[in-house]
């Protein structure tokens, strides 16, 4: 299983703002801080999924969960921390605590995740229905677009190297064609 990465706050900052560039509103630099508190209160913001974790507790490493606050904090940085956000991580909040971690004598621990404005668990259920139903563009908006980031982990397709695989919580499995099939239905002014 690959490793996930945690990715430094101007990189992940950069990779956000290349994948937004070609929007007008979204034309580089500062951009958004510098607005006024109503200006960003009217803005049309991109949509954000973010589907994280570890497919069973055993490997649902605490890095996956930093992964995902070290995301907010780079929206926040954006400015884009009132950006429509759904964040399926794990198990959700469910109460149970999943997240795998070692403490300072090296001993294996879970603990409950800790993630503000959690949307649910990243289950295949969840996703799929996320995916399959595009969001809305705000009446008169001209662009919509829709940034996924997945933190986690995923198996090689040792036939099809193209058409590896994402596992998501309770170990289910979403290939990269399935995965273009959900998007396939999607407006193309929708993607990023």
């Amino acid at each position: 299983m690959a490793n996930s990465r945690l990715i430094t706050l101007g990189l992940l900052a950069g990779a956000i703002a290349a994948g937004l560039s070609h929007l007008p509103r979204f034309g580089g630099g500062p951009w958004l801080a510098s607005l006024s508190p109503q200006a960003r209160a009217d803005a049309n913001w991109p949509n954000f999924l973010v589907v994280a974790g570890g497919g069973a507790p055993s490997y649902n490493e605490i890095a996956l969960e930093k992964n995902v606050l070290y995301f907010q904090r780079t929206l926040a940085f954006m400015g884009l921390d009132q950006a429509p956000t759904d964040i399926f991580f794990a198990n959700g909040d469910s109460g149970e605590a999943t997240i795998r971690y070692l403490d300072e004598q090296g001993r294996e621990q879970f603990k409950v995740p800790d993630i503000p404005n959690l949307t649910g668990a990243a289950t295949l259920r969840n996703v799929r229905r996320w995916l399959q139903a595009p969001p809305e563009q705000p009446a008169g908006a001209s662009d919509c677009p829709t940034f996924f980031y997945f933190t986690g982990h995923g198996l090689l397709n040792r036939r099809d190297s193209g058409n590896n695989t994402l596992i998501l919580w309770e170990e289910s499995l979403v290939s990269v064609q399935q995965l273009a099939g959900w998007l396939d239905q999607w407006p193309a002014e929708n993607l990023l």
